[in-house]
């Protein structure tokens, strides 16, 4: 898993579901980030009506379901997140260690939120050595 609290620490990321403009507001509020930075891509309009539709989708499914606790995967699972991501503490990401009853382990990356955009080396690397 990257970038995110484990399920039973997530809270709902309210999103326009049908003004991009306002859309683009929310995430920008929710996320901390600027057009300037990490979500300057969402300024072109061609890009934005393609991108919001999967952040959208995103978003839906990191919606918590109060009712439903999953049971532990029976398979190893790795949690990764940038050093820097102030969406994803510590605490609720090590969390994740709950969800599997095989080894768990977690991987801080240098970065924030979009760690993933800043060092795709190091990235791939990464999801080699794991697997």
């Amino acid at each position: 898993v990257s970038g995110t609290v484990s399920p039973r620490h997530r809270r709902p990321l309210p999103i326009s579901a049908t003004d991009d403009e306002q859309a683009v507001a929310d995430l920008c509020a929710a996320t901390g980030q600027t057009l300037d930075g990490d979500l300057a891509l969402l300024r072109d309009p061609d890009l934005r009506s393609l991108l919001l539709p999967a952040l959208r989708a995103d978003v839906s499914l990191m919606t918590p379901d109060p009712a439903r606790e999953p049971e532990p995967l029976p398979l190893p699972l790795t949690a990764i997140r940038g050093t820097d991501d102030a969406l994803v503490p510590t605490a609720p990401w090590l969390d994740w260690a709950a969800y599997t009853s095989e080894p768990f382990r977690s991987l801080d990356l240098p970065g924030g939120h979009m760690y993933l955009a800043d060092d795709w080396d190091t990235m791939w690397k990464t999801v080699r050595g794991l697997l």
